[in-house]
């Protein structure tokens, strides 16, 4: 069985500096979880919806996974300040439901699991991008329930395990995980591949 993980930085987690290619996050924890199938990281820091569908044929397409785990967003909304690179709604939802149907109708089989975008209000993430986030989120949540795809609320869970961690113990800049936050994604990741396996 092939695992792809498809995405930004959350991903990326500094792959190209790993000897297995799979990074120091949650892609690492659950290779270490399913030593014997095939997990592969093609996550990209600093990408965006759009950056993701221009290498999609090459780095998602000409891999032909069983499973393909998507996350992203997070940097259409932080570009548009930090970059003046601006992504609107329209074109998110365009760029996302592209990823999905091009996935969906190039690889017979393919299941995928998309992961909502989130952070936490602290470090790099400012406030005023809450309802940006809460619409990106709303936007991935119906292209999950339109295709009938499995989806990890991250947000909610992230959320529950501030009862237990403070939001620098899981996301350290309110963006990037820490060690536990990987941990948390990695869980929560685990779980919906279970899931998905055993129907």
């Amino acid at each position: 069985m092939k695992i792809l993980f498809q995405g930004d930085s959350i991903t990326d987690a500094a792959r190209l500096n790993s000897k297995d290619g799979l990074g120091t996050g949650f892609v690492k924890i659950i290779k270490e979880k399913y030593p014997n199938l095939e997990i592969i990281n093609k996550g990209i820091s600093g990408n965006r919806t759009h950056d993701l569908l221009f290498r999609w044929d090459e780095d998602t397409i000409n891999i032909k996974p069983d499973f393909l785990v998507l996350l992203a967003g997070i940097n259409d909304i932080w570009h548009k300040y930090l970059h003046n690179k601006p992504t609107n709604y329209e074109e998110f939802t365009i760029n996302y439901r592209s990823l999905i149907e091009e996935s969906i109708n190039k690889i017979p089989n393919v299941k995928i699991i998309l992961i909502e975008p989130f952070a936490l209000p602290i470090g790099k993430y400012d406030k005023s991008w809450d309802e940006e986030l809460k619409l990106q989120q709303k936007i991935v949540g119906k292209l999950a329930n339109k295709y009938d795809l499995p989806l990890i609320k991250m947000q909610s869970i992230i959320n529950d395990n501030l009862r237990k961690y403070k939001m620098e113990e899981i996301l350290y800049d309110g963006i990037h995980p820490s060690d536990q936050g990987h941990k948390i994604i990695a869980e929560s990741i685990i779980n919906s591949l279970e899931k998905t396996i055993n129907q």
